[in-house]
């Protein structure tokens, strides 16, 4: 059994449930109770407790990638939950930055953690446990996202393009369902899958998370074009897909209109169970 509670999400289920730009995921398996991203704020607590799901029994909790969106919250889990270790890949701690049309930068990276003794810094591969793996992933061979462009990084002194190395993705396999949840997909959804598959040696029943094919702070999509290329390409296989936040309204639109019951969006208060292909 694996349960998925969206805590955070930038659309919102009713009037009741919080929302914001940002991602936050609870994920109940038999054996693990666990949290992914923490969105910016304390909404995620809010959401959490409309939905009974108490986040003081939280196990493990890991942070996808360095931006505000999703680690702003960490304070405020670390606040009421007193035992689950926080996994962050170890360049996650650096400054990054979003560039705004007028040339200016903006300051997105997480606050600067004075108490890190729950923190476990990852690198490019870590076995949690028998149900959880951590991966990073390197490839550029496909799609890179568009708006990764305005996006950087305090690096050797200077300000240099994101590399998103400080990006990682998680997979929970259990009762034989293997599940992909990636934060932004930075590094492009499609070579994130191709990472999997090269771990794993077939590619996963769900993705759940956000693709980066939107600058959310300027409403601009990435092409359609290219969403629809993407589009068929995910459509290739049993993969089922739940998206939200950074792949926007526009680009969620066209993968929908391909993928059609392939692909559902993520809302605040949206809970929902995986099951099995062959169940």
């Amino acid at each position: 059994m694996i349960n998925i509670g969206v805590l955070v999400e930038n659309s919102a289920i009713s009037n009741w449930h919080g929302r914001e730009h940002g991602l936050s995921l609870h994920i109940k398996t038999n054996n693990y109770n666990m949290l992914f991203d923490f969105g910016q704020s304390r909404i995620f607590i809010h959401n959490a407790g409309l939905m009974g799901i108490d986040l003081a029994d939280v196990d493990i909790a890991f942070l996808s990638h360095g931006h505000y969106d999703h680690g702003g919250g960490i304070k405020h889990f670390i606040e009421l939950n007193d035992k689950a270790f926080i996994y962050i890949n170890h360049l996650a701690l650096r400054k990054f930055y979003s560039m705004k049309k007028n040339g200016q930068l903006r300051y997105i990276g997480l606050e600067n953690f004075q108490n890190k003794e729950r923190f476990i810094l990852c690198g490019n591969y870590l076995r949690v446990n028998e149900e959880v793996e951590i991966f990073c992933c390197r490839k550029r061979k496909e799609y890179f996202p568009y708006f990764n462009k305005i996006l950087f990084e305090w690096k050797d002194s200077r300000t240099v393009k994101d590399s998103f190395f400080h990006e990682q993705n998680i997979i929970v396999e259990n009762d034989g369902i293997s599940v992909l949840l990636a934060g932004c997909a930075h590094a492009g959804i499609l070579n994130i899958l191709e990472c999997y598959k090269e771990l794993k040696n077939s590619y996963p029943d769900y993705v759940i998370g956000g693709f980066h094919l939107c600058n959310p702070h300027e409403d601009e999509s990435e092409s359609e074009d290219i969403v629809e290329e993407i589009a068929k390409k995910l459509s290739n296989g049993v993969t089922e897909y739940y998206t939200g936040h950074c792949t926007g309204d526009k680009a969620y639109g066209v993968l929908k209109r391909i993928l059609k019951n392939k692909i559902n969006k993520l809302s605040s208060g949206m809970n929902f169970e995986l099951k099995g292909k062959y169940e």
